[in-house]
């Protein structure tokens, strides 16, 4: 069991930095994909 934990608990630090990474990625995307919207609303 405590094998296991040591194995599994590296990789559950690696998968909440994944995670964190991705999300916040999310958000630049998002507020990019927004900045664009209302950039492009004068345009058209």
């Amino acid at each position: 069991m405590l094998r296991i934990l040591a194995r599994i608990a590296p990789m559950g630090e690696e998968f909440v930095l994944g995670v964190g990474v991705i999300s916040m990625a999310s958000k630049i995307q998002k507020s990019f994909y927004f900045t664009l919207k209302i950039s492009s609303i004068p345009l058209g």
